[in-house]
């Protein structure tokens, strides 16, 4: 199952939040691929990390490795 989520809108999902943050297209949106699996009265939802990555990569609408620059860049000692 494909998501598009709104400009801007960044889902809390623990310490890989500021991950997905780098995903966002050029629009600020984010498109995530999620798994749905299981049963009615017990559905499970996974994201699909390789799938979205690919996504981003195919559309050229998103640039996972300047995002993730960005991100190793604060995380680097000055």
């Amino acid at each position: 199952m494909r998501l598009r989520l709104p400009p801007g809108f960044v889902p809390d999902v623990g310490g890989m939040t500021f991950l997905l943050g780098a995903l966002q297209d050029e629009q600020n949106r984010l498109n995530l691929v999620l798994q749905l699996d299981g049963t009615l009265s017990g559905p499970r939802v996974s994201l699909d990390l390789g799938a979205t990555l690919q996504g981003a990569a195919d559309t050229g609408s998103a640039n996972p490795q300047k995002g993730l620059g960005g991100l190793l860049d604060k995380w680097k000692v000055r």
